[in-house]
């Protein structure tokens, strides 16, 4: 239970937020233009980084792709096709590390695999082991500009594997 005394700083600052009302909430774009019984664009797993949230959504061409928005409609966009067409990926699990974003994906057919992308479609890649492949990566965290997550491989099993330091 809270104490009186956090109780008005609590409303100080919940009557400072600006009221929300149907004037100041929109859309930011329509990614998958809905039709009679079409798809929704479905965006979630987002991450804020570089001055931009990076997030999964899917359109009729493309599929499920990564995605970037400056908030505005013409400032979102599809980032990185990871297949051509409208099979797309699944991504999850979008952290950022120090001055890079780091990603699961599956692209249709494969296996999930470990991402990270500097913010630039050419710096974008999947991340390959220097001591061999490993497989499934999952419960991606950042600490102190090092990526730490969990993968597989056929000689060790599930461990906890590390990025080296990302500076940023």
């Amino acid at each position: 239970m809270l104490s009186r005394k956090f109780c008005p700083l609590f409303l100080v600052l919940f009557s400072s937020l600006p009221a929300l009302s149907a004037q100041s909430t929109r859309l930011v774009k329509d990614i998958c233009a809905k039709q009679v019984g079409g798809p929704d664009s479905f965006p979630g797993k987002a991450a804020w980084f570089k001055g931009k949230w990076y997030f999964s959504a899917r359109d009729r061409e493309h599929g499920f792709e990564l995605r970037r928005s400056d908030g505005t409609a013409s400032g979102t966009e599809l980032f990185y096709e990871f297949k051509p067409g409208p099979g797309g990926a699944h991504l999850e699990e979008l952290t950022v590390a120090g001055s890079l974003l780091f990603f699961t994906a599956k692209v249709s057919g494969g296996s999930k695999a470990l991402w990270v992308t500097d913010g630039t479609g050419a710096g974008t890649r999947k991340v390959k082991s220097g001591s061999g492949d490993f497989s499934s990566p999952r419960q991606l965290l950042s600490w102190k500009g090092v990526l730490y997550f969990t993968a597989l491989t056929q000689a060790n099993g599930l461990e906890l594997w590390r990025s080296p330091r990302v500076s940023g």
